[in-house]
């Protein structure tokens, strides 16, 4: 696909493939609708050229619902930035400032990307102004204006969208990862036989393990080398990430 300039990301997420989006991007095949089963911080979404029909899904209700207030509000009234000079002034903003619509959209965006390891929970500890994707917000509410936002299984998205002529980038969660999401557990078992199925193209990019590869052996496959810097969440060090599709690669 040709070369896009695209976003990043608006929500923080722990696994985000922002770091690898060059190599997915080249090799989503041509198509005509574009689903994400596994949203998270959607860092391919915002980071590709438009598809005809785009869907983005996560079982993370909170989540979708703070993509759907992205989406929708109209409040443009911006806090003066001395709310986020300071982690102090960052919590006191977060703990005490009305919910009006463009607060609770700063809060949520404050709750992904400032708290440990971006994983949405606990305390607020890092500094960090929103203000810099706050002033694009018009950018990311175009980007958003078609995209369909839903709060379902993976499975049930598939099953709706799937046709020859979608590609599905699957990004699901790793294993072993109670603690990073809401939502851990996958049955890669199950999964397997339902990409066995589907009509449209999909990739999908998981942790590399012996267990996984004997999950999806059979698909084309690449091997590409993450420096992540996930915190104790991902690590810190160079990993593995599988690259599986139902077409050749790259």
């Amino acid at each position: 696909m040709e070369d896009y300039k695209g976003l990043r990301p608006f929500y923080c997420r722990v696994g985000s493939k922002w770091r690898i989006r060059k190599y997915i991007i080249k090799n989503i095949p041509e198509h005509y609708t574009y689903v994400e089963p596994f949203a998270g911080s959607a860092a391919i979404m915002w980071s590709k050229k438009p598809s005809y029909i785009e869907v983005i899904n996560d079982k993370d209700k909170s989540l979708i619902d703070d993509y759907k207030l992205l989406k929708t509000i109209k409040d443009r009234k911006l806090p003066n930035a001395n709310y986020f000079k300071s982690i102090e002034s960052i919590n006191d903003f977060y703990n005490n400032a009305p919910n009006t619509p463009i607060n609770k959209l700063i809060k949520s965006l404050l709750l992904r990307c400032n708290t440990y390891s971006n994983k949405a929970v606990g305390v607020l500890y890092k500094k960090g102004s929103p203000l810099t994707k706050l002033k694009k917000l018009d950018e990311y509410q175009a980007r958003l204006k078609k995209i369909k936002i839903y709060n379902k299984s993976y499975e049930t998205i598939i099953q709706k969208y799937d046709s020859p002529e979608t590609f599905f980038y699957l990004d699901p969660p790793y294993e072993k990862s109670k603690g990073i999401y809401k939502n851990h557990i996958i049955d890669y078992h199950k999964m397997r036989t339902l990409l066995d199925n589907v009509k449209g193209k999909w990739l999908l990019s998981i942790n590399d393990s012996p267990f996984i590869r004997k999950i999806f052996k059979g698909y084309y496959y690449k091997i590409i080398k993450v420096k992540s810097v996930g915190g104790v969440a991902i690590g810190t060090k160079p990993r593995n990430e599988l690259i599986f599709a139902n077409y050749p690669l790259l």
